[in-house]
């Protein structure tokens, strides 16, 4: 019986950011290397636990913003990070790829086709989705 290792809780959204570029998805990557397994939880399961995951996939699993969202979202239906956090994803890839541009999820990426209709602040903040 393996006794589980705890890192430490992610709080304030400065704070993800600073996990993301470096202690806690380096930490996922050593304990998979390890041959441990990973389970990453929050308190709410749709928001920091998702955002830490897709940062994984896309720095260690050799996925683009978009197809790491696509998978972690075919695994847990309730997510909804942050917008906030999706930006902060969007630099994050850009950093992971050596690039200057980022790649931002499109409105119907982000909310899905029918949460869209429930969701009009997000006209203001997302991109369109182009015919």
């Amino acid at each position: 019986l393996v006794t589980p290792q705890f890192l430490s809780p992610v709080g304030s959204s400065l704070v993800v950011s600073q996990f993301l570029t470096s202690t806690l998805v380096c930490e996922i990557e050593q304990r998979r290397f390890e041959g441990r397994r990973v389970l990453v939880v929050s308190r709410n399961t749709i928001s920091r636990n998702v955002t830490v995951a897709i940062a994984y996939l896309t720095k260690y699993g050799g996925m683009s913003l978009k197809d790491s969202w696509k998978h972690v979202k075919s695994a847990c239906m309730p997510m909804q990070p942050s917008w906030e956090f999706m930006e902060m994803l969007s630099e994050f890839e850009a950093q992971c790829n050596g690039k200057d541009t980022r790649t931002l999820l499109t409105e119907e990426e982000f909310y899905g086709k029918r949460m869209r209709q429930f969701c009009p602040q997000s006209q203001e903040r997302l991109p369109k989705v182009k015919p």
